[in-house]
């Protein structure tokens, strides 16, 4: 029945504490009894706060009679009070009685250190490469540095997510699924016949030689260096090379006719989508597995 559940939703500031301190007092004068009350926050300092208020609250209606029963009520944080349950009632979780808190800041030094140990060497493999080919950088004082290890902060977060919002199973793969397509709108699928590969080529070409100066220079570096091997073959790696040429739009860029260098983007861009889209998959599987460590050694060592 949540006939009796009253959810109050509204900004810093508009009265929360005010509201619901009224209402419990309401509810008491009513005849309801303290320890019939659930009432949680965020914050130790909040929960402190609620009481502070409640028993202000009744001594000035009066209800002095009520002030020593205050405590019964559950009034403290998210977690304090789930805690309090589960002391009270663990033979029934199937749990031990002899629970324990570990702080938060603990806990993710944990997750850090056996990130590594969920992660095969084929993940560290895999990710090392993804970063070197998509120059994937991290700031280290004043450089810009290789950052193989980035998949790192991706599963973090999404531990926190899946512990916080309780993802799995079906909610999970939906999840995992939103992640595919924003991939896929980053990378767009794009596929080109041999043929048209083959006109595309020779229309940079002529293209390319009818330039004059430094911008034939430039874009004859570009065309033996990154365009003809992705031509002969368009794999990921090869593509790369190709997006670098040409995402700053140099000059010989910008002047090239309509679309022919967009087309090349597109087409560069779906070799990469197999590879971003692997690295989705092996996030979200080493999540799994870290998040089984952490409820593992949860239970191991008797942790809340």
């Amino acid at each position: 029945n949540m006939g009796n559940i009253q959810f109050i939703n509204a900004g810093a500031g508009s009265g929360k504490t005010y509201t619901l301190t009224k209402l419990f007092c309401k509810r008491l004068a009513e005849g309801a009894k303290p320890s019939e009350f659930i009432l949680t926050t965020y914050t130790k300092a909040a929960a402190d706060e609620f009481r502070s208020k409640i028993k202000a609250k009744l001594m000035e209606e009066g209800m002095n009679d009520m002030l020593s029963l205050v405590e019964s009520a559950q009034i403290g944080t998210i977690h304090s009070v789930a805690q309090s349950f589960i002391e009270k009632y663990w033979y029934l979780l199937d749990m031990s009685p002899a629970l324990a808190v570990k702080e938060e800041d603990e806990m993710k030094a944990f997750r850090s250190r056996i990130l590594d140990s969920v992660a095969s060497e084929d993940d560290l493999s895999f990710f090392y490469n993804y970063a070197t080919m998509l120059d994937v950088k991290k700031s280290l004082g004043n450089a810009q540095v290789l950052d193989p290890d980035f998949w790192k902060d991706m599963v973090l977060e999404l531990v926190d997510k899946m512990r916080l919002y309780g993802f799995k199973g079906e909610l999970l793969e939906n999840f995992k699924q939103s992640s595919i397509e924003i991939v896929k709108e980053v990378y767009p699928a794009y596929t080109m016949k041999v043929d048209e590969m083959k006109t595309l080529a020779g229309d940079l070409q002529t293209y390319i030689n009818n330039l004059k100066g430094s911008s034939k220079t430039a874009a004859l570096k570009a065309w033996n260096g990154a365009f003809v091997p992705f031509i002969e073959e368009p794999t990921w790696e090869k593509s790369l090379p190709i997006l670098k040429a040409i995402e700053n739009a140099p000059v010989w860029v910008q002047n090239a006719p309509q679309d022919m260098f967009d087309i090349v983007r597109k087409y560069a861009l779906s070799c990469v989508l197999d590879k971003a889209l692997e690295c989705v998959e092996r996030v979200f599987a080493i999540s799994a597995r870290l998040l089984e460590r952490i409820s593992e050694y949860k239970r191991t060592e008797g942790l809340l």
